[in-house]
């Protein structure tokens, strides 16, 4: 789980720092400690891996084909992803 979310982290931080606009890595840094304690939590639940690394790869392509509409509606669904299954952790 550590690993997972160490490799969300750095997948993440790479497409904010893409951007070139260095808000968004200094913002994603910011909470690192945070991303990670809670990203290990959600990946301690191995059944969210296969959806993650599917949502993850479709994002990747959007983001190679330039297609900027696409890429916000596989990062949207990677959020609604994650928001759903921490709200499933939470009610543990």
């Amino acid at each position: 789980p550590l690993e997972m979310a160490e490799l969300d982290y750095d997948f993440h931080y790479s497409i904010f720092e893409a951007t070139g606009n260095m808000i968004y890595p200094l913002l994603i840094n910011s909470f690192k400690k945070i991303y990670i304690k809670v990203l290990t939590e959600f990946y301690s639940n191995k059944s969210v891996i296969t959806e993650v690394f599917r949502l993850h790869s479709a994002l990747a392509l959007e983001i190679v084909n330039k297609n900027a509409s696409k890429s916000y509606d596989a990062m949207k669904a990677i959020l609604i992803f994650g928001e759903n299954n921490l709200k499933k952790m939470l009610e543990k």
